[in-house]
């Protein structure tokens, strides 16, 4: 079973549909329990990461976050705003992420990518652990794509948290 994580900022209903057209049984989760009975867990989100983290904490979702994703090594998947938050410090909001891996939410460089990135952008898969691989690949040929539809001005860039 698919977790989907519901702490108010998310697009829950396309991941849910997303996730039921490949038969990942979805199910949304809002606590601790419920996040420690599913296999896996969609961190979906749309919107400002100061109100995302804001949003986690306030619904007591930090420490059971990082018991299911950093010590019981739960697989998991960010998306949009959600994977912004798996990040160790935000540029938007000023403020310290869930710190999964250390990177750094920015502002996007308007010479790299026109500001605000809208449209649809070829998404090619370049690594990480084959299971991972798998699933990416499968989300996007299940329909034939490999483009994926963007709205957003910040992103991750690799670097050192200070």
């Amino acid at each position: 079973m698919i977790g989907i994580l519901n702490y108010g900022l998310g697009n829950l209903l396309s991941v849910f549909n997303a996730l039921e057209f490949l038969d990942g049984k979805p199910e949304f989760v809002s606590d601790g329990a419920n996040l420690a009975r599913v296999d896996g867990l969609v961190i979906p989100g749309v919107g400002h990461f100061g109100k995302g983290m804001q949003a986690l904490e306030a619904l007591g979702l930090v420490e059971p976050l990082n018991e299911e994703v950093i010590v019981r090594r739960k697989p998991v998947l960010g998306i949009c705003l959600g994977m912004q938050l798996m990040c160790a410090y935000s540029e938007e909001a000023g403020r310290k992420g869930l710190g999964w891996f250390d990177e750094r939410v920015r502002l996007l460089n308007s010479k790299e990518l026109r500001t605000p990135n809208i449209g649809w952008s070829e998404v090619s898969i370049t690594g990480g652990r084959m299971r991972d691989v798998l699933l990416c690949s499968q989300l996007l040929c299940r329909r034939r794509c490999s483009r994926c539809d963007f709205l957003h001005k910040f992103g991750c860039k690799s670097g050192r948290f200070p």
